[in-house]
């Protein structure tokens, strides 16, 4: 079907009668309704080649006409067209041969803007504190094909200023405080404190955006031996659109000495 709808090349299409019905929807899908088809008997599995040098030597069971004499005027015959429709991005919805029944398009688009600085400041020679501060934007808009048959919005329509556009923002600022106290040489305190964001979506029915907030503490230590490191921490989020969720983790490490 590719070699003909996009080089003109005349090709035909041999298969068995068993998919006559299945081959001849693929290719009106495709808007080659007009395609040059030949069909053979099934089955062709476990037959010798003699006895399929039979088939191509004989009739077409569907039309009744020799299989080769089909192939050869299927060949031979210029390309004109019959029955081909172009594929398009804009819908064909009074096509004879491949008619569009459904039709979903728009164009999306979003810019997404981020910026982030962190500050870390010694208060004693044991503990630390870290600011730090991130910034989300997040400009999206749509514009919606008027001719779509699932629905459009109010408003939108073909006619020049119909209100198919549609756009929104999303941004956040987003603060984490850390701490970090050490115990010994060996081990170490330390809790934090921030907010992450997730932006929202742009689609016929919207999705605000959600922010939450996160709190965690923990120790970690390396014991005497050197060669173990263990580290426990709870963490707990906070979302206004869910319940709040803990976590606790404890982990184990073996490291390497030389």
């Amino acid at each position: 079907m590719t070699i003909e709808a996009k080089y003109g090349v005349p090709t035909v299409a041999m298969h068995t009668d068993k998919f006559d019905r299945v081959v001849r929807s693929v290719a009106s899908v495709n808007g080659m309704a007009g395609l040059r088809q030949v069909f053979v008997p099934q089955p062709v599995m476990g037959k010798s080649a003699r006895e399929l040098r039979a088939y191509v030597d004989g009739t077409d069971p569907l039309t009744g006409r020799p299989v080769m004499q089909e192939v050869i005027e299927g060949l031979t015959a210029p390309p004109n067209g019959e029955g081909v429709d172009r594929i398009e991005y804009d819908p064909s919805f009074n096509s004879a041969t491949n008619k569009t029944l459904s039709w979903f398009a728009d164009t999306d688009v979003d810019k997404v803007y981020a910026g982030f600085a962190n500050v870390s400041y010694d208060v004693t020679s044991a503990l630390e504190a870290s600011l730090a501060l991130r910034y989300d934007k997040d400009d999206a808009s749509q514009s919606v094909d008027p001719r779509n048959t699932g629905g459009v919005p109010p408003g939108c329509t073909v006619a020049p200023g119909g209100n198919c556009l549609r756009a929104t923002s999303f941004d956040r600022f987003q603060p984490k405080v850390s701490l970090k106290y050490q115990l010994t040489p060996d081990a170490q305190v330390y809790a934090s404190w921030g907010e992450g964001f997730r932006s929202g979506l742009y689609n016929p029915y919207g999705t605000s955006g959600v922010a939450a907030s996160n709190g965690l503490v923990g120790i970690s230590d390396t014991l005497p031996a050197g060669e173990t490191f263990v580290s426990a921490s709870s963490t707990q989020v906070r979302s206004p659109s869910s319940e709040s969720r803990n976590r606790r983790t404890l982990t184990r490490s073996q490291l390497w000495t030389a």
